[in-house]
């Protein structure tokens, strides 16, 4: 980024001829132009010397970049009044104000531990010692009784406010298509209108080829707005009601911004001098070093952010991206001075972030055991009780040299696979799929639990880690505030649609919900992968019983059939509860969600359906295909169909 003015020779007038040039701007311009040649009989227009910023020029950029400023935060307000009545929704129930902020824990008097068991493992919770009844697995002790549990007339249901996806169909539905994996039409148009944006800026009233400073301002005018956008913690996700992940491709735009201006403002500069010859004179200068500098920094913090490098050495890209980062922000205020105040806001939303996600943290003895048949490791907090909200994800750092040298410098995101507010006693549950390398060390020390004894048995051990968060979710969408849930997972995305599913339960139990119809689908690869869930959801099942009117449905399909049929497997499965139902192939999502589409619509009053996937791109996309592809009559009859989505990519 280099705003460089030039270093031009110059004549010694004297005071008579000062005067006139003072008073008479046409012999002004007649004697300039005259000394100006008398500088060098030898130079030639060819390789003249840039001329000096003109006042006036710098004052216009200066006008156009933040009037684009300006404009973008009227869109971002149009945004963010088009949540306002789901955000007053949420929060008109007492119970969400305390919810997805931070996380907290009872006084270890109130903290039920019991015992756990080695060999019949469960993703809900193990015991060791004794097998107690299975419904005491998941189900809240309030909750546990023979007899059905009447919901207290004091429990307040949430009110259904429909969202603007459903305020605006069928406009809503075309931007919601996806032209490529993980790509909607909805995302493509909001970064088209970012960038046409940006092109105006860079060619109103401008020429790109002489006046050099209009991409320069504008890409320091936009650093505090790709910080903003990747931060964990930042004030556009907070009015958008909307997470950092969602946020993460608009912060990567924004960074290509940066970096496409910065390119146009300085690669030109660099082009004159060396047309005129003193290519290595203005490198010395100190306003054209620190503008080297920035646009080395920028380089580097680029090349890191690649999506080879992002993914497949995270080592690589998180240190490169801060060094790239501090040197960008340190190097381009030397260079020029109006770029602090742009640095200071960056470098507050930055400085405010880690303060937040310090306070966020907590230092916790977790207990972690391997699920072999999911390959993962399971992961439980029991001081971590409530705090969060279904769907919602921690970032965990483990403090062991196990996992590497330096492995508890590096954070992971899992979601939380436990409800908040449980008193079952296993506090925050995470579930750690083994992908290789941090998450395959995590496995490895998990699986040396049998040489780790303790008072509860063996099967486990104990790690100290820092969990951080909570974050994402549902953002102000309330699920239990619909007729109907479709919750479909794919893969290790059960982590997360157990427990939505979970919470949504326990809210229908205790009266705080309207949901009657509940179908819970899950696409995996391997029939036995069921087995560590079988008794989670034979518990859940067993609900039904304490909130009559409940339709709970669950629906697990294996797409690898195996050459023979395990004898322990086969055994497991042989006596389902109903409700529960085992299949081969991938899963018909229009099946499930037109069967509940009946249901609501047998109503006298629906309250809308609500999709929750979480799983592979493809998943996700067949998912919101489904809910696309909803007549706008039966729509209407049910209330409306929203979708969240969870997609395993970043």
């Amino acid at each position: 980024m280099v705003f460089t003015s030039n270093r031009h020779g110059s004549t010694t007038s004297s005071p008579s001829m000062t005067s006139s040039i003072m008073t008479t701007p046409l012999l002004s311009q007649a004697i300039i132009s005259s000394s100006s040649s008398a500088v060098s009989p030898a130079q030639t227009p060819s390789n003249k010397l840039p001329a000096d910023p003109d006042p006036a020029s710098f004052a216009k950029d200066n006008f156009v970049v933040n009037a684009f400023q300006i404009a973008m935060l009227c869109i971002l307000a149009v945004f963010f009044l088009a949540t306002i009545p789901r955000a007053f929704g949420r929060f008109s129930v007492g119970s969400e104000w305390g919810k997805g902020l931070i996380l907290r824990s009872r006084s270890s008097a109130h903290v039920r531990r019991r015992p756990s068991q080695g060999r019949q493992t469960s993703l809900k919770r193990t015991h060791h010692k004794e097998a107690p009844n299975p419904d005491e697995r998941v189900v809240p002790r309030r909750h546990d009784r023979s007899k059905p549990t009447n919901p207290s007339s004091n429990v307040s249901r949430p009110p259904y406010i429909r969202s603007w996806s459903t305020r605006s169909y069928p406009i809503s539905v075309y931007f919601a298509q996806s032209f490529l994996p993980g790509v909607s039409y909805g995302l493509a148009f909001i970064v088209i209108v970012y960038l046409s944006g940006i092109t105006s800026v860079i060619f109103t009233s401008a020429n790109i080829f002489t006046d050099l400073g209009r991409p320069g301002f504008l890409s320091v005018a936009q650093i505090p707005v790709a910080v903003a956008l990747a931060m964990k913690n930042n004030i556009i996700g907070v009015l958008l009601g909307v997470g950092y992940v969602k946020l993460n491709t608009l912060h990567q735009w924004a960074g290509f911004v940066v970096v496409v201006a910065a390119h146009l403002h300085g690669v030109p500069w660099f082009y004159r001098y060396a047309n005129a010859g003193v290519l290595q004179q203005e490198v010395r200068r100190p306003l054209n070093a620190w503008g080297i500098v920035a646009l080395v920094g920028l380089d580097v913090l680029w090349l890191v952010s690649t999506p080879v490098i992002r993914q497949r050495a995270y080592r690589l890209f998180y240190p490169g991206h801060i060094l790239g980062f501090v040197v960008l922000l340190v190097s381009v205020c030397f260079h020029i001075p109006v770029a602090i105040r742009y640095v200071v806001l960056g470098a507050a939303a930055y400085a405010l972030d880690h303060i937040i996600r310090l306070l966020k943290t907590r230092l916790c003895t977790a207990i972690v055991r391997p699920i072999r048949e999911l390959s993962l490791t399971r992961i439980e907090i029991p001081m971590v009780t409530h705090g969060w909200r279904a769907g919602q994800h921690v970032r965990l750092r483990v403090l062991s040299t196990e996992l590497g040298k330096l492995g508890w410098l590096e954070a992971h995101p899992f979601t939380i696979a436990s409800a908040s507010d449980s008193e079952s006693g296993e506090g925050m549950v995470l579930m750690c799929k083994r992908l290789g390398g941090w998450t395959g060390k995590l496995y490895d020390a998990a699986s040396r639990a049998v040489y780790y004894g303790s008072e509860d048995g063996y099967g486990h051990r104990k790690m100290k880690i820092l969990v951080e968060g909570p974050y994402g979710g549902l953002g102000h969408m309330l699920l239990h505030s619909y007729t109907g849930a479709l919750i479909v997972a794919g893969g290790s995305g059960i982590s997360f649609s157990l427990c939505v599913l979970e919470d949504l339960t326990q809210k229908v139990i205790s009266g705080a919900a309207t949901t009657q119809f509940i179908d819970f689908v899950w696409a995996v690869q391997d029939k036995s992968s069921l087995i560590p869930l079988l008794s989670t959801f034979k518990s859940l099942l067993r609900c039904r019983g304490s909130a009559p009117g409940l339709s709970l449905n669950i629906s697990v399909f294996y797409t690898r059939v195996p050459n023979s049929q395990d004898p322990a497997t086969a055994d497991a499965l042989r006596d389902l509860p109903s409700g529960l139902s085992i299949n081969t192939g991938r899963p018909k999502f229009s099946k499930f969600l037109n069967a509940i589409i009946l249901k609501a619509k047998s109503l006298q009053v629906s309250h809308g359906i609500a999709l929750a996937v979480c799983g592979p791109v493809g998943i996700v996309d067949e998912v919101r295909l489904v809910g696309r592809d909803v007549f706008g009559p039966e729509r209407a009859a049910v209330g409306g169909i929203d979708v969240h989505e969870e997609v395993f990519a970043w």
